[in-house]
């Protein structure tokens, strides 16, 4: 049976899926003024995004809700929560979605830059790519009629990190949940090429459930250019900034990288602890509270000058900090350290001066090492011969006795029998409980020759694993090991040297394999049929409508927001367009874009009422046409031959203007909302001529299809 959790702060039980130490309700009543309901929060701190200021930039005057709702027929603005030096925030409600999210306007500012639309657009693109449970979520961004750049964002209701410090009870073990939830949320953003460049307490938000959310991603970087005047050096500015920022963002000394959010986090981390900023020849943690004195190794690396000596990873100090909060005997009081409770346990000796274990964890230790040790015997003869076994079969390959897809399949046995080696010796040097499980579970599966052995040992090996006596065992070793400061065993090394190896295997088995054995297949045909093959391969063509290019393209190297579309970075690189180019063919898109609109609405018949519309297209496919000579002539006027000939192959014209056929067909659209959802269907009704006939399409969904939802959104305009 599991060991119950309990909270750290009120005893009570705690979920599976709870943070590390804390309680829902406990970490909601650390930023929440005392006799306040947490289930109920107050109205300052039901915030989406924490403004990161309190006084106006520049002198912006925010908007009134119900004037911003005017220009954004989406949404219904509700309330304005904050502003700052990156503009103001609103609570609202998408009425399509009836969901709630957090309106954030830039200041007017930053429009003035004739780049910053171009940049806003691929900045926004990227934040809105970043899905993670720790973050907040970008749902739309754009620009109002007015000139007003927006994001729309997710609504966390809850409270941020910066109350909850100011409520002066948050401990160690409060702090040991919340961090590496952060690294979590970091770690996946890098990865993603983003830098937050801001981090610090009112950046992160805890939302009634008790999970971290970090808000305002990148949006330093967005507004770096237009913004840094006020943003970082204004006078009378509440929460300074800089305090918080890495030696490297206030020098300016050349690009800053994801190091400089690891700066931040190790800030952010010290005034969790001790309630103060690490300014000047600040005092290590463990000197100013209670707490685990690996604690002071951390912060100091991630507060290191230079970033080279810092941690290079947000999932190194993720790792280092869930180490210390699993075997670390933690104190929950965060006071200084003259007022400690002369009560309080001492922190363990063994874990964290190394000195030995007690006779009786040694007696524990060397019980379960001779009970692992046989089993462990079996493991290692197991993982070998899935390694030997391959190394005999490339040797028969190479003598003809073995065909090539029996060669690779054999090569997962050299993946299979590091891992299971791996851990075999983890398991009898008593390193890592969960390499030695997850390897007697692999030696059971038939992946490799060694599996008959591996089954009846492996599953003796789960069962003694699994007693509590070695299972304490483990534990006992971990602990001695992180008090140590040994590093990780040679069996971490072979078991992610065996996964590579089998991870590889399966890729090369699942493109190889396919193209071995066509083409063992075409060795044995006549030579006529493998020419009538490769005379077939050639590229098709690019879509014609009469005389003229019709390509249905590359569907995501175009973006479709409120301005119209606009091309992807990946399209522009496949182009090879200049900055120039760029904007000169995105205005000619957005510009016939709405032409054909325009074009498609001349020739639509509606009939609404209420929650239901039929839509009745005619058909205008010589309209159609000149538009679309029209629309190569501006795109030829500012390609070369070159590039003209890689945008008839690429541009999707089809995602753009075909959704309904381009014209050709009579198309009916039926439409009726029901029940929060859309019931839609589609017909065509094509010209003889054509020789097509059918096609459509019907259904149920929450959100129309885009072929459907203009059609929606113009008869909701005219109602």
């Amino acid at each position: 049976m599991a060991e119950e959790k309990h909270c750290l702060q009120c005893g009570a039980e705690l979920s599976a899926s709870a943070p590390g130490g804390v309680c829902a309700k406990c970490v909601m009543k650390l930023g929440l003024p005392t006799g306040v309901d947490p289930e109920i929060p107050p109205v300052s701190d039901a915030r989406g995004v924490v403004p990161t200021t309190t006084k106006p930039a520049s002198g912006f005057i925010p908007p009134d809700p119900g004037q911003l709702g005017k220009t954004l027929p989406g949404l219904e603005v509700l309330e304005l929560l904050g502003q700052g030096g990156m503009g103001a925030v609103y609570k609202a409600r998408q009425r399509q979605l009836d969901r709630v999210v957090a309106l954030k306007i830039l200041p007017p500012e930053v429009g003035r830059d004739p780049a910053f639309a171009e940049r806003f657009a691929r900045e926004a693109r990227s934040l809105a790519r970043l899905n993670h449970p720790h973050i907040v979520t970008v749902y739309e961004f754009g620009r109002t009629e007015d000139g007003l750049f927006y994001i729309i964002m997710e609504f966390v209701n809850g409270t941020d990190l910066r109350h909850v410090i100011q409520a002066g009870r948050l401990g160690a073990g409060e702090a040991l949940a919340i961090v590496p939830q952060i690294c979590q949320a970091l770690q996946y953003a890098h990865e993603e090429g983003v830098v937050h460049r801001d981090i610090k307490p009112e950046n992160i938000l805890l939302d009634k459930k008790g999970y971290v959310k970090i808000g305002d991603f990148g949006l330093a970087k967005l507004l770096d250019k237009t913004a840094t005047p006020y943003t970082l050096t204004q006078a009378g500015q509440k929460m300074g900034t800089p305090h918080y920022m890495a030696p490297e963002q206030i020098e300016g000394a050349g690009e800053v990288d994801h190091r400089a959010d690891i700066y931040s986090l190790g800030v952010v981390f010290y005034e969790m602890l001790t309630g103060q900023l690490p300014l000047g020849r600040f005092t290590p943690p463990s000197q100013k509270v209670h707490v685990d004195v690996r604690l002071d190794q951390v912060v100091l690396k991630t507060l290191e000058y230079e970033p080279a000596r810092r941690y290079q990873h947000a999932s190194e100090v993720q790792s280092d900090v869930e180490s210390i909060a699993v075997d670390g005997v933690l104190p929950v009081s965060s006071g200084p350290t003259g007022a400690v409770d002369s009560d309080a346990p001492e922190p363990s000796l063994t874990a964290q001066s190394g000195s030995p274990v007690t006779e009786e964890e040694q007696g524990c230790m060397d019980a379960a090492q001779k009970r692992l040790q046989i089993p462990g015997i079996g493991l290692i003869i197991a993982g070998a011969l899935g390694c030997l076994v391959p190394v005999f079969a490339m040797v028969m390959s190479v003598l003809g006795q073995v065909a090539v897809l029996e060669l690779v399949i054999s090569g997962l046995g050299v993946g299979v029998g590091l891992i299971v080696m791996a851990g075999a010796l983890a398991m009898i040097k008593l390193r890592s409980h969960r390499l030695a499980v997850v390897s007697s579970i692999v030696a059971m599966l038939p992946l490799s020759p060694g599996c008959l052995l591996g089954l009846p040992i492996g599953i003796w090996s789960v069962i003694v694993l699994n007693s509590d006596t070695v299972q304490t065992a483990f534990a006992v070793k971990k602990r001695q090991l992180a008090a140590t400061g040994k590093q990780r065993h040679v069996t971490s090394v072979m078991a992610v040297i065996g996964l590579i190896i089998l991870v590889l295997v399966l890729l090369g088995s699942a493109l190889l394999v396919p193209i071995l054995m066509i083409s063992s297949r075409e060795s044995h045909r006549p030579r006529a049929l493998i020419t009538t093959r490769s005379n077939q391969s050639t590229q098709a063509p690019a879509q014609k409508i009469g005389d003229l290019d019709f390509p249905v393209g590359t569907w995501d190297y175009i973006d479709l927001g409120p301005a119209g579309p606009t091309l992807t970075d990946a399209c522009a690189q496949t182009m090879d367009l200049k900055p120039s180019e760029l904007l000169a063919v995105n205005s000619i898109l957005q510009k016939a874009y709405q032409s054909y609109l325009d074009l498609e609405a001349a020739h639509t018949n509606m009939q609404h009422s209420g929650d239901h519309l039929e839509a009745t297209i005619a058909p205008f496919r010589e309209q159609a046409l000149v538009f679309l000579e029209q629309l190569w002539q501006d795109l030829d006027a500012v390609l070369d031959s070159r590039k003209q000939a890689i945008a008839r192959r690429h541009l999707p014209f089809g995602r753009m203007f075909g959704l309904v056929q381009f014209g050709e067909p009579k198309v009916t659209m039926t439409i009726e909302r029901e029940d929060n959802a859309f019931n839609y269907e589609i017909a065509y009704q094509w010209p003889k001529a054509s020789g097509k006939q059918g096609g459509g399409g019907k259904g149920r969904m929450p959100t129309l299809p885009p072929e459907c939802q203009r059609f929606w959104d113009r008869a909701q305009i005219k109602e």
